[in-house]
């Protein structure tokens, strides 16, 4: 049984850490990688790769992909916060400290990971145009 739940288009991945299924979560999230996801989901992508990284002990890679999720969406606490952490456990001082001095009062919009619990939502205005769109060639 996968540890990771899929959703249709686009898809959502929770990994299994917390069970202690660190390679196979590490599997569904380098195929997740692979599928090239564009938009926010791009971003949960790189935040959950991560912490599976992180997870397994591979610091170097967390720090690369929280670093891509930064690219996406520089003000994400979550980001900045997995960096920080990923560098503290490489021993790297300043690239510790250099996203916590980013951190502050941040607007919700600014960091997706708030709203992951809420994502099956996120295409809903895509699906219900394609809906009508369908519905008025009845």
């Amino acid at each position: 049984m996968p540890c990771c739940r899929r959703s249709r288009s686009p898809p959502i991945w929770r990994p299994c850490g917390a069970r202690g299924r660190l390679e196979e979560a590490a599997t569904e999230i380098e195929a997740a990688l692979a599928a090239r996801p564009g938009g926010v989901v791009a971003f949960y992508a790189r935040i959950i790769a991560g912490r599976v990284a992180s997870a397994r002990g591979r610091y170097d890679e967390a720090l690369r992909f929280y670093r891509e999720a930064l690219a996406l969406h520089g003000r994400a606490q979550s980001a900045l916060l997995g960096a920080s952490h990923a560098a503290l456990m490489l021993a790297n001082a300043p690239d510790t400290l250099a996203p916590l001095a980013s951190l502050g009062v941040t607007a919700r919009d600014a960091d997706p990971w708030l709203d992951y619990g809420r994502g099956a939502g996120r295409d809903a205005d895509a699906l219900l145009a394609q809906l009508w769109a369908r519905s008025s060639k009845l």
